[in-house]
């Protein structure tokens, strides 16, 4: 996945691009020690996967991954737990798992 985000971006500032992952399934959410696996722990000068959430979207239930950089990009991984939560408060307050 991050080849192919990459190629058109390769020689330009926007090469080191930051992503912010939002997934949705039908189940549990993966755990955090194996979203974590899939973040970048460094700097490659790459296109990098800066944060990973995955929302339960029968549950609303979420879970989510983070790295580095969290004084640039921290407040809008923050703005998207914010939104996470409310669709799980959203699922819990319904009392149906579906809707």
């Amino acid at each position: 996945m991050r080849k192919l985000a990459a190629a058109p971006l390769r020689h330009s500032w926007w090469g080191q691009l930051g992503l912010q992952l939002v997934l949705e399934q039908n189940g549990p959410p993966t755990s955090e020690d194996v979203l974590q696996r899939f973040v970048d722990g460094y700097n490659h000068q790459g296109v990098l996967v800066q944060s990973i959430f995955v929302l339960d979207a029968l549950t609303g239930q979420w879970r989510q991954a983070r790295t580095w950089g969290q004084f640039v990009t921290g407040k809008y991984q923050d703005a998207i737990a914010a939104a996470l939560e409310e669709i799980r408060k959203h699922h819990e307050r319904s009392g149906s798992p579906s809707s």
